[in-house]
């Protein structure tokens, strides 16, 4: 019987010796104690999307300032989203290596929102906001009432390996609805993807490898005229959906990153890293005897 009492306890202290050198050897979880890890650790190995959404300083002079430097330098390059440009949005392309760099240029911000969209093939609300009725608004530089209505930025977007390097496709659209009818088609027959109003039509861009999509509101509309009455610009729709409520003083800046595994079969992966083969001369004729 004491034999057993004996084993017993030995198995007891075993376990929990095995338990203790479990925990201490078992990653800690919690908040890295850097951005960079923070980047590296919450970075899917997978294609798709991944989003980051900056409040940035309402400043609209320096950051119209740093905009036309960037330009000019190559360093931002403009993108045919033109009927999202009539709702006030204004989208850049650039190196995703220098989004440090414009994040500097506007002051930084207090809080950055990281998500993992993957592949998105349904419309997915990015940005939304309810307009009171009282309030004015411009669009494509003419005064409208909010109309007490539902505003909404949505987009779609996914990635495609090829042969030649993997690109990435990026959808944007912008609808208006009743806040008691959001999520209802408008007419009979309408696809319920659509709710409410096109305010704009979907506009498609292509991104690279290493490429990165801006997308903020334009803070050329928000400067006062230099002449002339001293009178605030009225908001445009994207103030008013890329206004952050949590901190007033700031704007929001929506930045859409495509990432790439190689997913390529690896017959295909061979087939794109061999080189050609070297053309070879054709044999002599042989003469006849």
């Amino acid at each position: 019987m004491q034999h057993f009492h004996t084993c017993t306890v030995r198995i007891w202290v075993l376990c929990i010796v095995s338990m203790c050198c479990a925990v201490a050897c078992a990653p800690k979880r919690g908040m890295p104690s850097r951005s960079s890890d923070a980047t590296e650790a919450e970075r899917p190995v997978a294609s798709g999307i991944e989003g980051m959404r900056w409040v940035i300083r309402d400043n609209p002079r320096p950051m119209q300032t740093t905009i036309e430097s960037m330009q000019v330098s190559g360093m931002l390059r403009p993108c045919n989203l033109e009927s999202l440009r009539t709702l006030g949005f204004l989208a850049f392309v650039l190196d995703e290596a220098q989004l440090d760099a414009l994040l500097h240029e506007w002051g930084g911000t207090p809080a950055l929102e990281r998500v993992w969209f993957g592949h998105v093939s349904s419309w997915k609300s990015v940005a939304t906001t309810t307009v009171s009725a009282e309030r004015l608004i411009s669009i494509d530089g003419r005064a409208v009432s909010g109309f007490a209505r539902l505003y909404e930025l949505e987009f779609r977007g996914w990635t495609l390996p090829t042969l030649d390097g993997s690109a990435a496709t990026l959808e944007f659209r912008a609808l208006v609805d009743s806040p008691t009818l959001a999520g209802l088609p408008t007419r009979r027959g309408e696809d319920a993807s659509v709710r409410g109003r096109l305010l704009a039509a979907p506009r498609t861009l292509a991104l690279q490898r290493n490429e990165a999509l801006v997308l903020f509101a334009n803070p050329a509309l928000s400067l006062s005229p230099d002449t002339g009455p001293d009178a605030a610009p009225l908001p445009t729709p994207a103030d008013v959906l890329l206004n952050n409520r949590a901190f007033p003083d700031r704007r929001e800046v929506l930045v859409f990153i495509p990432r790439f595994a190689d997913t390529l079969p690896q017959p295909l992966r061979d087939a794109a890293t061999v080189p050609p083969l070297e053309p070879t001369a054709p044999d002599a004729p042989r003469s006849s005897p």
